[in-house]
């Protein structure tokens, strides 16, 4: 049961957090850090974007040409093999893999400073379009990682 709020009769109670299992609260120099590392990390996933556009501008040239070669009379074997697939492809799944480890890393520090600031689970689901039940699993994992 939460504890009786100032200024309130014997009994209320209080509609905020129940403070015997709130978090510590952080001092400013761990929150400053924790920030400064936030904005490394979304910089680093703005450099993934680009790297990952880039990546894939190759790949869609490199389709180009092999089109415009069969397109020219020349078989689709020799008009694929032409070029190099297999380094593509590889480049390509490189890129958006590391990509995506970005996106996740900056989920789970997102939710994490959200959570400390008193974001509810639900209110995160619904500014991130995903279910309850999804954000429930990140939030976990924001806890257990930070």
């Amino acid at each position: 049961m939460r504890a009786p709020v100032h200024g309130q009769g014997p009994g209320s109670v209080s509609p905020g957090p129940d403070l015997s299992v709130a978090r510590p609260v952080w001092d400013h120099d761990v929150v400053h850090v924790g920030r400064k590392a936030a904005v490394q990390a979304v910089q680093e996933l703005i450099e993934s974007h680009a790297s990952s556009r880039r990546a894939l501008r190759e790949n869609e040239l490199a389709l180009k040409r092999a089109l415009t070669r069969v397109e020219r009379g020349e078989d689709v074997a020799s008009a694929i093999t032409s070029g190099t697939p297999a380094d593509s492809r590889k480049s390509l799944n490189d890129a958006l893999a590391h990509l995506e480890q970005k996106r996740r890393t900056v989920r789970l520090m997102v939710f994490a400073m959200a959570l400390d600031s008193g974001m509810s689970v639900g209110d995160l689901g619904k500014a991130w379009g995903i279910s309850r039940q999804m954000a429930a699993r990140y939030a976990k994992e924001a806890r257990s990682v930070g």
